[in-house]
């Protein structure tokens, strides 16, 4: 008997009813099977490396740290020979994300294996001589986050290579043959944290290419001869900032403005400048800067108005800041939080002393050729905290040293040219001999 059209029908529906359910409550709890689980290879790149790699490139003089799964994690090594052939075997590693080469053989020969190593996430080629070949290796490396290039033979058309790294957070091009023109690329890697540029041949127009790198944290122009206030007032944008380093550079109060754009500002360093307390009132009472270095500035009693505003500061540098008066130098004791101050070549005299014997957290201090005598024993001896003081060309005689280097903490005491005989020196050495005198 053959079926009639309804029952045909109802045959071609049956497969597709079976499947999906005939409505109801039900039909909205159909069981969907997960895709299987990536397997562990799968999930995370290669945590191992042949063994027989790793003892040749040991072998060869390199210095391995291994990762837990036994593959070359950390790797450094120095050459003046012709590296072919260890560049060779290094291109072999499929588990390395630190990697630091160096030495005058280090000069670009085989860089073509860096571009095998995939998951480098660090990478050193300081005291090197490599050039713009290896540049061109390195912009492969997708996952770098770290590039230290200090003293090579790089060029400003080089670092055009650079832009290809996206995940680039610290580039360290210290001591470097890098100009304006090399900054025009600089500037469009807006992926840095950090950038190195000290000794760089750069000025003011310079520093107006780099107002992208809004991400910017920490930047060191030391010795940028070319860097004045325009230039350092061109880097407002930068709202990040929190470790800036300009010594040797051509900056005054006038360009010091800019400082207020910095809120975040953890580190400022200026030795060498033309700069004075007044210009330094654009960082009063900032809340998170904890470290100055001010050797050899013009700061004067107003600074230190600015410095006992600073909640959080715990090192200080003033050495060679002759404008600032033994009183001025008496007040920064009201700096409680204060761990390391130094005062090397200033106006410090026993009347200061008085005042920085309530620096209770002190642990280093400097104050070679102070100009204090035994008066100031005392106060000395209220800083037990004291780990590291420096007394060279201080005359506070035989019995004083003797007392001082008693403090409970102390650990190392510099005393050259400061007048101390050898008998003192020796029974201190008997009474304390895990103390650190240096003599000479």
């Amino acid at each position: 008997m053959k079926p009639t059209g309804m029952q045909r029908r109802f045959l071609m529906l049956a497969p597709i009813l079976l499947a999906f359910g005939c409505g109801g409550q039900d039909s909205a709890k159909q069981t969907v099977t997960p895709p299987p689980k990536a397997s562990a290879s799968e999930a995370s790149p290669a945590r191992t490396d042949d063994p027989k790699v790793i003892d040749a490139l040991v072998e060869m003089g390199a210095e391995i740290e291994r990762n837990p799964d036994g593959g070359a994690f950390k790797l450094s090594y120095t050459t003046g020979d012709d590296p072919t052939a260890f560049m060779e075997k290094l291109g072999q590693l499929r588990a390395i994300e630190e990697l630091t080469l160096s030495g005058p053989g280090m000069d670009g020969r085989g860089a073509e294996a860096l571009e095998k190593l995939t998951t480098l996430k660090r990478l050193d080629l300081s005291n090197s001589k490599i050039g713009d070949r290896t540049l061109e290796s390195i912009a492969k490396l997708e996952d770098l986050t770290v590039l230290r290039l200090r003293i090579t033979s790089i060029t400003d058309d080089g670092l055009k290579n650079l832009l290809n790294l996206k995940k680039l957070r610290a580039l360290d091009l210290r001591n470097c043959n890098v100009s304006d023109a090399g900054l025009e690329f600089i500037g469009q890697i807006e992926s840095l944290v950090d950038l190195q540029l000290e000794r760089a041949n750069v000025s003011d127009a310079g520093m107006e290419k780099l107002t992208g790198l809004t991400n910017l944290r920490s930047l060191n122009l030391n010795l940028c001869v070319g860097v004045g206030d325009p230039g350092l007032l061109a880097l407002g944008f930068a709202g990040n900032m929190e470790q800036l380093q300009m010594d040797s550079t051509e900056i005054s109060d006038a360009g010091l403005a800019v400082l207020k754009n910095f809120p975040k500002l953890k580190r400022l360093r200026m030795r060498d400048t033309d700069t004075t307390g007044e210009g330094l009132q654009a960082i009063r009472g900032s809340d998170n800067l904890t470290r100055l270095e001010l050797r050899n500035t013009s700061m004067g009693d107003a600074a230190v108005d600015v410095f006992v505003s600073l909640p959080k500061l715990e090192y200080l540098e003033l050495s060679e800041c002759g404008i600032l008066t033994a009183d001025s130098i008496a007040r920064i004791g009201q700096i409680g939080t204060l761990k390391t101050l130094d005062l090397w070549a200033t106006n410090t005299e026993d009347a200061s002393m008085k005042g920085l014997a309530d620096l209770s957290q002190l642990r280093v201090l400097n104050l070679e050729n102070a100009f204090l005598t035994e008066e100031s024993v005392p106060d000395l001896l209220q800083l037990e905290n004291l780990e590291v003081l420096n007394l060279s060309g201080v005359g506070i005689g035989d019995e004083g040293f003797q007392k001082v280097a008693m403090l409970p903490n102390l650990k190392s005491v510099k005393i050259v040219n400061a007048g101390i005989g050898f008998e003192a020196v020796d029974a201190v050495k008997t009474k304390r001999p895990d103390l650190r005198v240096i003599e000479y």
